[in-house]
């Protein structure tokens, strides 16, 4: 028998066992502990990085808005040529707090653009760490402008003959204002010049707004006298140019259906009908000589009084694609909310109609300022630009206007607020400031995060 050979055998059997489970064991604990190192590595990365972002967050956010602050307040006529004077940085240098550095650099160019120029710039608003290759980044786009700015581009203008601080002014009337970019309180200074807009809108011979000019664009007998009390369809062999009425109207109408803009004038009681299609060249006119292919310049023009200003059936007043401007030459009553379509979908949307309220060269004779009063049974909603050679009144309980107003006062009996939108397209050659520099538009373009190799 060999049984002390298979006794030895087993022991050894056992003992080669037991050597590999220690070394499974302690490649296992091994593979854990390095495991939990690397673990407790990442963590520490990732608190680290966490700690960074808020870090570099608050610091970007913190310098980003004392930038936009400082140049929305500054007085720029002080700075010659500031698109170099002042932006620079020798007056926005780097600023260092503990290990995290915030930047801003800029890049500009300039475009004329008709009675003033307008610098557009791109600030690089960053911030990074010292002791880590880890930045954040924003990108803000804002247009300072100098010369004389057109009424329409600002969100809100006074035209006033004494000194008003513009946010008294507001508070004492009850009446908010949501922008980014501050009202403003100007001298006037009678750059309010309709006769020049109408006369290129009307595209008289000349240049010049007369009654001479006018009748001959009518094909009437020439002289200098008014022409009759009536609706008027001035056309040129291309486009329905406007609408003009001579005399006070009793209503304006302003609807749409079915991808049509519809205007009804009532005039003495009768009323004038118009349809078209924005950009469509199409048009359906009460004057059955205007062809159905004619498209129409969007103008309406009244030499008298507007009694009621108010909208059709559906819920909106104007098309999103309209671009139609009224110009009166008396008093406004607005009787309606007048609403554009869709427009309450877009945060950042351009509004399409454009009200001017001013006297001129054929307007008869008067010395008092313009009214727009707003009459609106509960609450009222205007969406549009208001430009006014007299006062705003407010008689509803809450009036809401969305997009731009220049007046030379605001009367308001309820609440008011006005929500800064632009115009989609400005009237760039008449309706002026004084010359000035304003930074006139801002926007945060794009917030990035990078890291780097450190070289």
């Amino acid at each position: 028998m060999h049984t002390p050979d298979i006794a030895v055998s087993n022991r050894r059997g056992s003992l080669v066992l037991s050597v590999a489970f220690v070394v499974f064991a302690a490649s296992i604990g091994f593979a854990l502990m390095t495991h939990t190192v690397h673990f407790l590595r990442i963590q520490g990365a990732r608190s680290r990085l966490a700690r960074d972002r808020g870090r570099l967050g608050f610091a970007l956010t913190e310098r980003f808005h004392r930038f936009r602050e400082r140049i929305l307040a500054e007085d720029f006529s002080a700075w010659p040529d500031p698109e170099v004077s002042f932006f620079n940085e020798t007056l926005f240098p780097p600023e260092r707090n503990d290990t995290v550095e915030t930047t801003i650099r800029f890049h500009f160019h300039t475009e004329r653009l008709a009675e003033f120029s307008r610098h557009r710039f791109r600030a690089a608003v960053g911030a990074h760490t010292t002791t880590a290759p880890h930045e954040v980044r924003s990108e803000a786009v804002f247009d300072l402008y100098n010369g004389c700015i057109p009424l329409s581009r600002f969100p809100l203008i006074l035209r006033r003959q004494n000194e008003t601080d513009p946010g008294d002014y507001l508070r004492e009337r009850n009446i908010r204002y949501e922008g980014q970019i501050p009202p403003v309180v100007i001298e006037e200074s009678g750059g309010f010049d309709v006769s020049a807009f109408l006369a290129n809108a009307l595209k008289l011979r000349g240049g010049n707004l007369t009654w001479r000019s006018l009748r001959e664009k009518l094909n009437m007998p020439v002289s200098d006298e008014p022409i009759e009390a009536g609706v008027y369809p001035i056309r040129t062999a291309e486009e329905l140019t406007a609408v003009f009425v001579q005399g006070d109207l009793d209503r304006l109408v302003l609807g749409i259906q079915d991808g049509w803009q519809e205007v009804c004038l009532v005039f003495r009681g009768t009323p004038f009908q118009l349809r078209y299609r924005p950009g469509g060249g199409e048009l359906l006119c009460w004057d059955a000589s205007i062809p159905r292919d004619c498209p129409f310049a969007e103008h309406i023009i009244v030499n008298g009084d507007l009694w009621s200003l108010e909208k059709g059936e559906a819920p909106d007043a104007f098309l999103e694609e309209a671009n139609l401007t009224l110009s009166v030459s008396g008093d406004v009553h607005i009787s309606d909310t007048l609403t554009q379509e869709n427009l309450s979908l877009r945060p950042f949307g351009r509004t399409r109609f454009i009200l001017i309220c001013g006297r001129h060269a054929l307007s008869a004779a008067g010395t008092e300022d313009n009214r727009v009063r707003v009459a609106v049974d509960g609450d009222a909603r205007i969406e549009g630009t208001l430009l006014i050679d007299g006062r705003l009144e407010n008689l509803a309980e809450s009036l809401v206007i969305r997009g731009g107003l220049s007046a030379k006062d605001i009367e308001n009996a309820g609440d008011m607020t006005i929500h800064s939108a632009s115009p989609e397209t400005p009237i760039d050659d008449y309706f002026l400031s004084p010359a000035m520099q304003r930074v006139m538009t801002f926007a945060v373009e794009s917030i990035e995060e990078s890291f780097t190799d450190g070289s």
